[in-house]
């Protein structure tokens, strides 16, 4: 709330030129706003390389580590398609 600092404004004006509500405002001037969210301990997606990298991937690097991505995506698409 840059308003209410910078040109002493009501609470309810300074809330409403920002586009939050008063009672937010009112949040926000004793502190309570943090929102606090825990981190997510599980998967969102199932992962799409499943091995795919340690079982193909890596063997050529370890012989090749020269290897462009271009290279690498390649064998991907190849080992791995839709």
């Amino acid at each position: 709330m840059p308003y209410r600092k910078t040109s002493q404004q009501l609470q309810a004006t300074s809330a409403a030129k920002a586009g939050f509500s008063e009672r937010t405002a009112r949040r926000i001037d004793k502190g309570e706003h943090e929102v606090k969210r825990g981190v997510r301990k599980y998967r969102t997606r199932k992962n799409p390389f499943n091995g795919l990298f340690e079982q193909h991937l890596v063997p050529l690097l370890e012989a090749n580590p020269a290897l462009q991505q271009i290279t690498l995506l390649k064998v991907v698409e190849e080992k791995a398609p839709k």
